[in-house]
């Protein structure tokens, strides 16, 4: 073999080694890497049509929907959702369903009716005179810091019985009878019984009754006491209105709650046997002078239970 074929092929095959070795080293790990140029292909990826999959992607950039979407029921989110939004909407809760939801305040509620199977917390607002709520079954312990929520009252002096004017007593320490109550005789009915002025209170409330007593003296040395008894003693004792100049000529009030007697209320008294009654009597508490009576006033003071 002569010398120039032999260069002739260690040229050429050096050209050989040097591609081999250039696409060698340029060759994708089979373990993997990143490539730096752009790859295409006429066939598939892993068996994903690349061209199929950019025509679905294309519409998806800029999607419009003409139909109804549907939420996902994702792992018993609807659940919640419901049971939540029934403690809110649906007011006919237990207190410890609201209680649960925290709430401080309700809104001003200023019409409409408040219905009686559901407790409304913490309602804090002033009403106007324009305003018209309603309220079924309201339940209070106190009105503006008292108990103490209407009164029934009745005139029993002047009366039928002793006159139409005020009456004097000028004999002395002696007790004169100025009104009576009346109760049950025959046909009839007392101011307590079912129907009545004084009838008894509602459920969930109690009473209370007083004497109201208004009367004076004539003279700088008489005193004006008086009492009120039931057939069995005395409810109200002796009581001293007024002395002397400080009330001469002048009526002067005086007020007394009535209490039972050996257990009996005036109520039951007034309505059970037969013929009890209870009276209102003053007297000249000094031995000189005379006193007066103007007006003696039954009241009933019905109170929050």
């Amino acid at each position: 073999m002569s010398r120039a074929r032999i260069l002739a092929d260690y040229v050429s095959s050096g050209d050989e080694l040097a591609v081999t070795t250039a696409t060698a080293d340029a060759a994708l790990p089979k373990a993997g890497g990143a490539m730096t140029g752009a790859i295409t292909t006429n066939s598939t990826f892993d068996g994903v049509d690349i061209a199929a999959r950019d025509a679905i992607h294309a519409p998806l950039a800029d999607p419009t929907f003409t139909g109804t979407v549907a939420i996902p029921n994702v792992a018993n989110l609807e659940t919640a959702v419901v049971a939540n939004t029934a403690k809110v909407t649906n007011y006919n809760q237990t207190l410890a369903d609201i209680n649960a939801l925290d709430i401080t305040e309700l809104g001003t509620v200023t019409s409409g009716v408040l219905e009686d199977s559901v407790t409304y917390r913490n309602i804090n607002q002033d009403l106007a005179s324009t305003d018209s709520p309603t309220f079924n079954n309201l339940s209070v312990s106190q009105i503006e810091g008292s108990t103490h929520y209407r009164s029934n009252f009745f005139d029993i002096f002047p009366s039928y019985n002793y006159g139409a004017t005020a009456v004097l007593n000028t004999s002395g320490t002696s007790w004169v009878n100025v009104a009576d109550i009346q109760g049950v005789w025959s046909s009839g009915k007392s101011i307590f019984d079912s129907g009545k002025l004084m009838a008894s209170p509602p459920a969930g409330f109690t009473e209370e009754l007083w004497i109201h007593f208004s009367g004076g003296v004539g003279s700088g040395t008489a005193y004006l006491n008086w009492k009120f008894a039931f057939n069995s003693g005395d409810s109200i004792a002796d009581r001293t209105m007024v002395i002397g100049w400080h009330g001469a000529g002048s009526p002067f009030h005086d007020s007394a709650q009535i209490a039972d007697v050996s257990g009996v209320s005036l109520r039951t008294h007034m309505t059970t046997g037969s013929n009890n009654s209870s009276t209102v009597s003053f007297r000249n508490g000094n031995s000189s002078g005379n006193v007066g009576v103007v007006r003696v006033v039954l009241e009933q003071r019905i109170m929050l239970a």
